[in-house]
């Protein structure tokens, strides 16, 4: 337990040492830089041009116009005689010398000599390529020159693979510089993980990404069919087949693409008659279909006369036949037609909803008039404000609630077809599996749950549902009001503009151009006096005569109007500082917090945030304050 003890206070003080080293701020007194710490402090001596954050934890600094890097304690990592340094990790540095550049550690120590002309590493992969006198190889992080420095080109192709380039002619390698290919193609490419393309001329080829030649190269496309086994090959449109070996199994002969389904059969059009060729014994036999129409999520649809089939991938009728047409509708139901009416049917082919409806609305079929005049509208059905406002889920598929018709008159269905409304309604809007939905009747619009109730009445101009606040927004007679989602008035209609916030219970509204802020209840929460007023990550942002106020979402001011812009401050990956903003005077910046308090005074050309400080920029000088005010340079 002693001894536990000593090392968990080890650690401690380890951890505490190390934030302490991360609390330096380069520091300028007026020409001259150095760095300190928090309490201004002197670390790194200010004799330098320049100290600048070169990660989180590591400064650069700069004499004589040479750069070099320092660790928290204000030690040499690299000495300050290199021309240019960038991070590669944490331990290794790409340096530049005299147009030269290499890879160094700490203490100077050259792992890649500094005598290429570039250097460029490949994304995710600890491997460089190297220029040397207009050519082109590979090295490592460890300084291991992998590909010697004598081609017109090289590129990462996959894993430890690299394709070199001599002329126009390519060749795949491994690290070990070993050919895969086994010879120069005019290009090469990855078909997946396992097989690649090769190319002569327009042709393709394929092997195996270990450098096993399957198919010669004298196709113009070949597809992979992974779950078949098979690759599929066009030749002067024709369709033929090899195995996964490489072994051709049918010429290309064949006008249409194969269908493959369990086992070892396919079905291929041969002198313009379907045949079903068991691929093991390679033997043709006849279908017993007049004509094979297509594939469709995952079924395979036939005429056997004049009725339509479907068939699945273990080459079963799944629907009788005597439907003119049979559609895949979801995982419970399909949809079929006869005599220019439609219903649905079970998977087993069970009727359970008679054909009656002139249409079936598909979502997956987007380019249907009735989809694309419900999306139309859509768009303005919880349309949201931020990306903080929670996200409708897009409706792709039929394994919800559906839509029939009738004429020009539609009907609410269930998963399995059930109606669950009467076709009365000129239009509804298949827009949520789990909020209320938007119907039209007569040019007005109410909304249904999602069991067909009628929770609002077709009585307004335009309705759209809040899933945040559960609440409809209704508008009428061009005045905006709120209603609870059973439909009962929450706010009278009487305002001419109206949009939703992130925070649940806060309404943007306005008459006459002029925006205000209410609560659930309608009480005034910001005056309605303002020509603009924005939600902005939880607050408001309101612009009156030129000048700029936030607001908290309580509508208390927070940054009185002085300024003639704000805005949230972000770091360096653009995520959101909580607690700063930064404002505009004219052309010139701050900060100021959320006590309304000028962290930073609005007179720079510019201000960031980095590495939990602010940078601002002032005549081409550069100094720091803390996000409490204090100030780290002096002129």
């Amino acid at each position: 337990m002693k001894k536990l003890m000593l090392f968990l206070v080890a650690a401690l003080f380890f951890n505490l040492a190390w934030a302490q080293e991360q609390q330096l701020i380069p520091f300028r007194n007026g020409n001259i830089w150095g760095a300190t710490d928090k309490e201004k402090n002197e670390v790194i001596p200010f004799n330098y041009q320049e100290v600048s954050f070169f990660s989180d934890k590591y400064y650069k600094v700069k004499i004589e116009g040479k750069e070099g890097i320092m660790n928290g304690k204000g030690k040499y990592l690299l000495q300050p005689i290199y021309d240019l340094i960038l991070p590669v990790n944490d331990t290794l540095f790409q340096v530049m010398k005299g147009g030269k550049t290499g890879l160094c550690t700490f203490g100077d120590k050259e792992i890649l000599p500094i005598q290429y002309t570039k250097l460029r590493q490949f994304t995710d992969t600890p491997y460089f390529s190297a220029e040397l006198n207009k050519k082109f190889g590979v090295v490592d992080i460890h300084g291991k020159e992998l590909i010697k420095i004598d081609f017109d080109g090289v590129s990462h192709f996959q894993e430890d693979y690299f394709l070199i380039r001599r002329e126009n002619q390519y060749m795949l390698v491994n690290k070990e510089f070993q050919s895969v290919s086994g010879e120069f193609y005019d290009d090469i490419a990855p078909l997946d993980d396992t097989y690649i393309l090769t190319k002569r001329g327009k042709l393709w080829g394929c092997m195996r990404v270990t450098g096993e030649k399957l198919i010669p190269a004298q196709y113009e496309r070949i597809k992979l069919l992974p779950e078949a086994g098979y690759f599929q090959v066009i030749r002067d449109q024709k369709y033929g087949l090899f195995d996964m070996t490489g072994k051709e199994v049918l010429a290309p002969a064949f006008e249409e693409e194969m269908h493959f389904f369990k086992g070892e059969y396919c079905w291929i059009e041969r002198e313009g008659k379907w045949q079903m060729l068991n691929l093991k014994k390679d033997a043709f036999e006849p279908l017993p279909y007049t004509t094979v129409i297509d594939s469709l999520y995952g079924y395979v649809r036939v005429m056997k006369g004049d009725k339509m089939v479907l068939i699945n991938r273990n080459m079963e009728e799944v629907a009788p036949a005597r439907y003119y047409q049979v559609k895949p509708y979801n995982d419970q139901v399909h949809m079929v037609e006869l005599e220019k009416k439609w219903g649905f049917i079970t998977l087993d082919g069970e009727e359970v909803v008679a054909p009656q409806y002139d249409e079936i609305f598909d979502a997956r079929e987007k380019g249907k008039k009735s989809y694309a005049m419900a999306m139309e509208f859509d768009r303005q059905w919880d349309m949201p404000t931020s990306r903080k406002q929670e996200e409708e889920e897009k409706i792709i598929d039929n394994e919800g609630v559906g839509k029939v018709a009738n004429g020009n008159q539609w009907a609410l269905v269930d998963s399995t077809g059930q109606a669950l409304t009467e076709a009365r309604y000129s239009n509804i809007g298949i827009v949520s599996r789990k909020h209320p939905l938007w119907m039209e009747v007569n040019g007005k619009y109410g909304a249904l749950s999602q069991e067909g109730k009628q929770l609002v009445a077709p009585i307004y101009d335009g309705i759209e549902y809040k899933g945040l606040d559960q609440l409809f927004k209704i508008e009428k007679d061009g005045k905006v009001g709120l209603l609870d989602q059973n439909g009962k008035s929450v706010l009278l209609p009487q305002y001419s503009l109206f949009h939703w916030t992130t925070t649940r219970g806060r309404y943007l509204v306005g008459n006459e151009g002029k925006w205000g802020l209410i609560n659930r209840k309608g009480e005034t929460l910001i005056a309605m006096e303002y020509q603009r007023l924005f939600d902005m990550e939880g607050y408001l942002l309101g612009i009156k005569d030129g000048q700029a106020t936030l607001f908290d979402s309580n509508g208390n001011v927070v940054i009185s109007p002085k300024y003639t812009h704000i805005e949230s401050m972000r770091d360096e990956n653009r995520e959101v500082v909580e607690g700063l903003f930064k404002v505009r005077q004219g052309y010139r910046e701050g900060v100021v917090n959320t006590k309304g308090v000028e962290v930073v005074p609005a007179v720079y050309e510019r201000v960031a945030y980095r590495n939990g400080l602010l940078e601002v920029f002032q005549n081409k000088n550069r100094g720091y304050y803390n996000t409490k005010g204090v100030k780290y340079f002096a002129e």
